[in-house]
């Protein structure tokens, strides 16, 4: 037993040349210094401790928020990829109006060139009847003096 506690062993020792009452006064002071050396490594490591406890709950509460920033990444990143998918589809879109919209200038184009060659024949078809109706005035007088 002496052996396995270096106190008590240095204890036993010192205390075999000593009367009986020196021995329990020796035996209480160094009951008091292994008291006073457990006190000296509890105030020691106290420090580390609450240090290692108050870095536990910081790595708790970072884990917390680093799978709430997580969570939130990839709600954006969802977000994302339906605005890109969204976006592609307005340019298709806008690619289709603006094909509409060569379509319908062409065929405005078309249109306006039709209502001309329409107007141009119908003032030469006009001309044409009013130098008919002329033609025929002067027929029907001829006639009629015959």
């Amino acid at each position: 037993q002496a052996g396995s506690d270096p106190l008590k062993a240095a204890w036993h020792l010192v205390a075999k040349g000593m009367p009986e009452t020196s021995k329990m006064e020796e035996e209480v002071r160094m009951a008091e210094m292994e008291s006073k050396l457990r006190e000296m490594v509890i105030d020691i490591v106290r420090p580390s401790v609450h240090k290692i406890a108050n870095c536990k709950s910081d790595m708790e509460e970072l884990f917390v928020m680093l799978k709430l920033q997580g969570n939130q990444l990839q709600e954006i990143a969802a977000e994302i990829q339906l605005t890109s998918e969204r976006s592609n589809l307005i340019l298709d879109f806008k690619h289709r109006l603006d094909d509409s919209a060569d379509r319908l200038s062409r065929l405005d184009s078309r249109l306006s060139l039709h209502e001309r060659d329409v107007w141009d024949r119908v003032e030469s078809l006009e001309h044409k009847n009013d130098t008919q109706s002329g033609f025929n005035g002067t027929t029907d007088r001829t006639l009629e003096r015959v």
